[in-house]
């Protein structure tokens, strides 16, 4: 079974086998009768996506490590592996004739490449997007396909010759599925709405309403009578093909809106989750099977630290933990964010679904939740002037709760996309993200603000340092920048990592570390300009503190690291192994 987040599913032809693919790198097979499974294949990072061919004889699988690998279905054999991608692979299809796979990737590439499927070789590069490609579909030799700036192009598969442009829209598009049969195309949009086209004619036929934000899953059943589509408001809804809405599936703990798929007799709906196995649903009933899914993989997303070196965790299990030890779980959603006052007295957790858990971290009791409805939290952090927790939303605002009353004394629109990092300051507030922007607002007037230039990746995180008035950014783009926190003026950078960098951290003397997302960490002193970069990590560093002259690194393999500027580290804690070998039956 995985031990992490699954982040893909498909079924077979026969309707007895399901595909998994998830963080864990690797790929199962299950028996859908037994719920046996066992490991086809590994890659070197994550596992993003799963496609079978239209005849059913392939499993195409990609991977965050820039590859697709080619399977044979009945020898259950890798017989090509794809390569030419230079950032995670975002999502990848067969065309119609089973003769070409069409494959999408993130911004630092922000190509779609078009395959020969027998040979391997690349026959197309279509280089007019200028983010990240996030979902494709094909019809009659034209490809659609949608990125982050909200541009739907059609265009030719052939000749790459640029056919129309469904938007731009103002928002993130993450998905895009259609019904070949019929010749609608359905898009997605981070709105929450889902907007249906003629494929033929690149006209808008309607609108469909009914999610509150960011649409990341369409999926349509094997004869086009059903759509799913699924949200980061944790809704799932099941449309007939007149896109008449007939369900709200029952919501499940570990559920993820990244993959779906139907049963052959499209009778179930099977979801990944954060948990070991997918999830099921009798959908025509309303009905959540339970798979016996008791807990998930505690893999480290965030972590906070107090003055004394205790340390919380936010991890896909939803469970709160404090030093390692559990304190409590509500509602077993993925945490996301965790914040903690200096002291180590009351801990907050940003979870899936919006809601925020304040706990006595001494009595081990929820002090209370608070449900934002603003999609997943991505980060909280401590104001100790005013005793109060920030918190960065996917909608883009910011929350100050104040923690005398625990109420919510104010809230401001700091980005159109994800707020994915945050510094809270006496004279200011700095925010990153997800469309690659940095805002430093005034705190006395919120309205006023710097806005940095820099990358325009998405922006993971960012770091201060009071004494020497240095505000430090990480980015998709791989790159380490510092800028004068007064007037947003660049000062420096370096380009030692290979991979997105996805967290950044002062020591206590001013020493910048970064993190990256194959579990490197880069350091770099400022005194001397002196860098060096070295691995850490299984999986990716998640998120860093300082404690002192050291810092404490947080990785998705399940481990606490202590890091110092030498290089030195050592395991802090150890929630899981997640590099446990299965045995592999085939």
């Amino acid at each position: 079974m995985h031990t992490g987040p699954l982040r893909a599913i498909v079924i077979d032809q026969t309707g007895k086998y399901a595909y998994t693919g998830g963080y864990d790198k690797r790929v199962y097979k299950w028996d859908l009768n037994s719920g046996s499974s066992y490991l086809l294949t590994e890659h070197e990072h994550l596992v993003g996506g799963l496609t079978l061919s239209k005849d059913g004889g392939y499993l195409l699988t990609s991977s965050s490590d820039y590859s697709m690998k080619l399977i044979d279905t009945k020898t259950e054999s890798v017989i090509k592996t794809f390569l030419g991608h230079t950032d995670d692979i975002e999502y990848a299809i067969f065309a119609e004739d089973d003769q070409y796979i069409i494959s999408t990737s993130l911004q630092h590439d922000g190509r779609v490449l078009v395959w020969n499927v027998e040979n391997g070789n690349i026959i197309r590069e279509f280089n007019e997007h200028k983010s990240s490609v996030k979902s494709v579909w094909t019809f009659n030799n034209k490809v659609f396909s949608c990125d982050n700036n909200g541009n739907v192009l059609v265009w030719n598969l052939i000749t790459g010759e640029v056919l129309d442009n469904l938007g731009p829209y103002t928002c993130d598009i993450d998905t895009i599925n259609g019904d070949i049969n019929r010749g609608i195309l359905l898009i997605g949009l981070d709105n929450g709405d889902i907007d249906v086209y003629d494929a033929l004619k690149h006209t808008k036929m309607k609108t469909l309403k009914g999610h509150k934000i960011g649409v990341k899953t369409i999926e349509i059943s094997p004869s086009g009578n059903y759509v799913l589509t699924a949200a980061y408001d944790h809704q799932i809804f099941i449309w007939d093909r007149n896109f008449k809405r007939l369900s709200s599936l029952p919501q499940y703990k570990y559920q993820w809106e990244v993959g779906f798929a139907f049963s052959k007799d499209e009778k179930n709906v099977y979801g990944c989750t954060f948990g070991y196995k997918f999830c099921e649903w009798e959908w025509e009933k309303n009905q959540l099977i339970d798979n016996n899914i008791t807990c998930a993989t505690p893999s480290i997303n965030d972590i906070a630290v107090s003055e004394n070196g205790n340390v919380a965790t936010a991890s896909d299990d939803g469970v709160f933990r404090l030093n390692g030890e559990k304190i409590m779980s509500v509602n077993h959603v993925l945490n996301n964010a965790v914040g903690m006052t200096n002291d180590g007295s009351i801990i907050a957790w940003g979870d899936h679904k919006g809601y925020l858990h304040l706990v006595d971290a001494e009595l081990k009791t929820m002090i209370k939740s608070i449900d934002f409805s603003s999609g997943p939290l991505n980060s909280i952090v401590y104001d100790r002037e005013h005793h109060s927790f920030f918190i960065g939303s996917y909608s883009g605002n910011v929350f100050e709760i104040n923690l005398y009353d625990f109420s919510i004394v104010d809230q401001f629109r700091a980005h159109n996309g994800a707020i994915k990092g945050m510094v809270v300051e006496r004279e200011f507030i700095a925010t990153g993200s997800s469309g690659g922007e940095v805002h430093i607002f005034n705190r006395k007037n919120i309205s006023e603000c710097i806005r940095l230039v820099g990358s325009s990746f998405v922006i993971n995180d960012l770091s201060y340092n009071e004494k020497k008035n240095l505000l430090a950014t990480v980015s998709r783009d791989r790159i380490v920048r510092i800028y004068d926190a007064s007037n947003g003026s660049l000062k420096g950078l370096h380009n030692m990592h290979n991979y997105s960098v996805k967290t950044v951290c002062f020591n206590a003397s001013g020493v910048l570390f970064a993190g990256d997302y194959w579990g490197y960490i880069s350091v770099w002193d400022l005194n001397d300009d002196k860098k060096n970069i070295f691995k850490v990590a299984n999986n990716g560093i998640s998120y860093m503190e300082k404690l002192g002259e050291e810092v404490l690194a947080g990785s998705y393999d399940g481990g606490v690291y202590s890091v110092n500027k030498s290089g030195e580290n050592s395991e802090f804690i150890r929630l899981f192994d997640q590099s446990e070998n299965y045995h592999v039956l085939k």
